[in-house]
């Protein structure tokens, strides 16, 4: 069970539908799953789930964040951010369009600021985008960051947030030294 609190269910609500909500649930139980698989700090215990104010592209936003979701990203190697939030309806640069959630890493538990922008998160559930797979593919072109597309055929809610985790592993690796994957037997 979560430890969420009223403020955050006020803002999971503006989601644009229960699906939403489930896979933004899903990354937390997935953070807190791999953060106690891996042994990582505040294994254990219910990973906090609270409201935030967010700043992005001078918009001011009220996002989802996870406190101290650290300790699963790296293969356990407590490498990660310090806080991870999702907006939910983070609209797009001078177009009326919106994601589903955009993700951002704060540089400290203690508020989660300064909040930076890692991605944009579209949920496609195969019954609602099959048809729209070649629009939602020239959304992403239009604009300059990445687009991370979840597909409920490949990923459930519960398991989707991986594919986040394993973006940033790849990126932290790029920055290590040639013979660390050898060294922790990590599974790249």
């Amino acid at each position: 069970m979560p430890e969420i609190t009223d403020d955050a269910i006020r803002i999971l609500n503006k989601c644009d539908s229960t699906t939403e909500q489930l896979y933004l649930l899903g990354a937390a139980y997935y953070i807190e799953q791999t953060r106690d698989k891996y042994h990582g700090e505040c294994s254990g215990q219910p990973l906090p789930i609270v409201g935030c104010v967010i700043k992005h592209n001078n918009i001011t936003y009220e996002g989802i964040w996870f406190v101290c979701p650290w300790g699963g990203w790296l293969s356990g190697m407590g490498g990660g951010p310090s806080a991870c939030a999702l907006i939910p309806q983070l609209q797009f640069p001078k177009v009326n369009y919106h994601h589903d959630f955009g993700l951002f890493y704060g540089e400290s538990d203690g508020g989660g600021t300064p909040w930076h922008f890692k991605c944009a998160i579209e949920i496609d559930p195969e019954a609602t985008h099959e048809d729209r797979r070649d629009k939602d593919r020239y959304r992403d072109k239009i604009v300059n960051y990445d687009v991370v597309r979840v597909y409920d055929e490949i990923h459930d809610y519960l398991s989707w947030f991986e594919l986040i985790i394993n973006r940033d592993d790849e990126e932290i690796l790029k920055h290590c030294p040639d013979d660390m994957d050898e060294h922790y037997n990590l599974p790249f």
